[in-house]
């Protein structure tokens, strides 16, 4: 059953990672890049990203619109697919834990990266939202955001390599 969950999930992430760029693309192309996710600039100035650059950003009437659909379209999309990405992390762990004779232990352990790397994924998403569409967000929420954005990507490469591992010694067994 865990390898079936496992490609289910990796599909629902596949598919949702195509949804969500075509409809970000839809929003200019800030939100296009997901520059609050994955980069330390604001497109398409090249802006460095800080908490007043941002607020420079979003209270541009050019830019209103998109960030609002940014906040509420794509982070909505976003949680499906943390939720789907976390899945495969954990239920594909398990299933290679399995043939491993080290692995003969309750496979809830293998689930601890997985689930930090939803938790930091959704309090991004949340602080994100804050961020976008509060009239005027306190300072340490841009703060907050940017190290909720650093604890995904290392929890998510740390889960990657947790699932490469697995497959190494899955294979050699």
């Amino acid at each position: 059953m865990p390898v079936t969950l496992a490609l289910f999930s990796a599909t629902v992430s596949l598919l949702l990672s195509f949804v969500i760029a075509s409809e970000a693309g839809k929003l200019g192309f800030a939100v296009a890049l997901r520059f609050l996710e994955r980069g330390r600039h604001i497109p398409p100035g090249n802006q460095p990203l800080t908490a007043a650059n941002l607020e420079i950003w979003r209270s541009d009437p050019d830019n209103r619109a998109s960030a609002r659909g940014y906040a509420s379209r794509i982070m909505l999309y976003d949680i499906a697919f943390l939720l789907s990405l976390g899945s495969f992390f954990g239920f594909g762990s398990t299933a290679l834990a399995g043939p491993i004779a080290a692995f003969h232990f309750d496979s809830v352990w293998l689930w601890i990266l997985p689930a930090l790397y939803v938790a930091s994924d959704f309090i991004e998403d949340m602080l994100i939202r804050n961020v976008l569409l509060s009239p005027a967000p306190p300072a340490n929420n841009f703060v907050f955001m940017r190290w909720a954005t650093a604890a995904k990507l290392a929890s998510s490469t740390a889960c990657f390599l947790q699932i490469f591992a697995l497959a190494i010694g899955s294979m050699l067994r």
